[in-house]
């Protein structure tokens, strides 16, 4: 048969959707994602068209509704169209393992080897994840963590990981943890103040930071 990455890839995600659908999963473009009360679960593939192969990797991720309006809320950059999708805590399969994790697809046979391979991650590490980061309590406790492991769960971006995390504990609602988050991550962003990449994301923390514990305090007077 003649490659055709087209096909390959519209196959997989075909085959990937008939076996997570019994799970609860949905599709959208090279999304499946499953819909909860307080947001999503979501895998996204990466489908990478070589010469010969179709190269697959994955991120999952979980999002919660309630914390991502507050984080849009301090993200003027951040892209409308990636705001539905834009996951609270996400993680490229790997990283955890500090190893890669991808597969290549080279004809119809190997999309049900790379869909067994997806598959046996999903029991045994993904659909774990997903449930631990339902609760915004291990959302904050992973982030808040001195373990750099429990930190890449959150996120592999140290300024992304405070807003995360700063965001949840908000909404979470426990008036000293959240300082406790705010102080934390406070004295990690410094460092990341004039950084030719990180600088205006940094801003964006220190801001919601200080609007967040005002609002905070209000409530707390009431």
């Amino acid at each position: 048969m003649t490659y055709n990455a087209t096909h390959l890839k519209k196959a997989f995600l075909e085959e990937m959707l008939a076996r997570l659908n019994p799970y609860g999963f949905l599709r959208k473009d090279e999304r499946l994602y499953r819909v909860h009360p307080y947001g999503k679960d979501i895998m996204r593939f990466g489908l990478y068209g070589k010469r010969t192969y179709v190269e697959v990797d994955l991120t999952i991720g979980v999002r919660h509704d309630v914390v991502q309006s507050v984080i849009v809320e301090f993200s003027p950059r951040l892209p409308k169209f990636v705001i539905p999708w834009f996951s609270t805590v996400d993680i490229r399969m790997g990283t955890s393992m500090r190893k890669d994790v991808s597969w290549d697809i080279m004809d119809e046979y190997t999309i049900s080897q790379v869909c067994d391979a997806v598959m046996e991650l999903f029991d045994s590490f993904i659909d774990h994840y997903f449930h631990r980061f339902s609760s915004l309590k291990e959302i904050i406790d992973a982030s808040m963590s001195d373990d750099k492991a429990e930190n890449d769960l959150v996120g592999p971006l140290a300024v992304r990981n405070a807003i995360a995390a700063v965001a949840a504990a908000y909404v979470f609602g426990d008036r000293r943890l959240f300082q406790e988050v705010v102080d934390k991550k406070s004295k990690e962003m410094e460092r990341f103040k004039g950084h030719f990449q990180f600088a205006e994301r940094a801003e964006d923390f220190f801001h919601m930071a200080k609007v967040l514990e005002e609002r905070m305090n209000k409530q707390q007077e009431k």
